[in-house]
């Protein structure tokens, strides 16, 4: 008998677990990178142009807001030394160091003021010795003054009433050469 060959037999199949598949990289990170990155580099430079000149303005305006406290404070020192002597200015008000020497124990907490900006205070000579009753228009008569070059064409001064004002630098040197310390008008 012939024999029938077994039909064949297919191979076993095995389980296969399915392949783990990795997620398709995006590159909407690295685009929003790229768009941040190139978006920096234009806004700060712009908003750095926009705010330098703000900073500068602010930075001028304390300068001056320091030299007129300065400036008040040396004049505040001169009321006190008038009222211990008789309502005279001090006989050496044409003289930077001399005054300052005068007003030492006046000056006390803020002597260090007296140089405003590194800029001595001046004084008006035409003051020295003078009564305080003897000086018309007090407001506007020049008593101390200081032009520091940091000021960009500002000049601080004190008028004889102890007010303070910062004013043109070109009108207070026009006012000092003509011998007059009047304050400028402005």
């Amino acid at each position: 008998m012939s024999s029938i060959p077994p039909p064949p037999q297919e191979p076993p199949q095995y389980y296969q677990q399915p392949q783990f598949q990795q997620p398709k990289k995006s590159n909407v990170g690295l685009i929003v990178a790229i768009v941040l990155g190139a978006g920096a580099c234009l806004v700060v430079p712009i908003f750095a142009a926009i705010l330098f000149p703000v900073f500068a303005q602010a930075k001028l305006s304390a300068k001056k807001s320091d030299a007129l406290s300065n400036i008040k404070q040396s004049a505040t020192s001169v009321l006190i030394y008038q009222a211990d002597h008789d309502d005279l200015f001090p006989p050496n008000m044409g003289d930077s160091d001399s005054l300052k020497t005068s007003l030492d124990g006046y000056l006390n907490d803020y002597g260090s003021g007296w140089e405003i900006l590194k800029t001595p205070t001046e004084g008006n000579p035409n003051l020295s010795g003078k009564n305080s009753v003897d000086i018309r228009n007090a407001q506007s008569t020049i008593m101390l003054y200081c032009i520091p070059k940091e000021l960009s064409g500002k000049a601080v001064l004190a008028a004889a009433d102890s007010s303070a004002r910062a004013v043109n630098a070109s009108s207070l040197n026009i006012e000092i050469s003509g011998n007059t310390y009047r304050v400028p008008s402005e």
